[in-house]
């Protein structure tokens, strides 16, 4: 089995390689988010650079703070993202895929995705950060 290690290093490299081109290929939205929505990600993106769980959290509906997740819950998130990726310098719209607004940003040390769900009174209902595994 000389050699195996090699091999499977190589191919850990190349679906690597395969998952960060596939991340970076996806392309800008033809179609800007909707204001409101735009206008939600503004907020949560300076909030996110200032580490201001108030300004975070401002425009959450209810159901974000169930489950044991508070401003200071929020904070923390927030905290570890950055300590992992850094300052988010900017973003691209990706579109809405079902009910959620997509956008790729682009991190001090790297890409994350933030997906958003707005209700139809602008109140965030759900959000996620997700980065690509290499």
């Amino acid at each position: 089995m000389k050699g195996y290690g090699s091999c499977k290093l190589s191919a850990l490299l190349a679906v690597s390689i395969l998952a960060a081109a596939i991340f970076a290929c996806e392309r800008a939205s033809k179609e800007p988010p909707p204001e409101n929505v735009a206008r939600v990600m503004e907020s949560i993106k300076t909030a996110y650079n200032a580490e201001d769980k108030k300004e975070f959290c401002a425009d959450f509906a209810d159901i974000m703070f169930t489950k044991g997740f508070t401003e200071d819950a929020y904070l923390d998130v927030i905290r570890e993202i950055k300590r992992k990726r850094g300052d988010w310098k900017s973003e691209t719209y990706l579109g809405l895929d079902d009910r959620a607004h997509v956008w790729r940003v682009q991190a001090e040390k790297g890409r994350f995705k933030l997906i958003l769900i707005v209700n139809e009174d602008s109140r965030v209902t759900g959000l996620w950060f997700r980065w690509p595994k290499y």
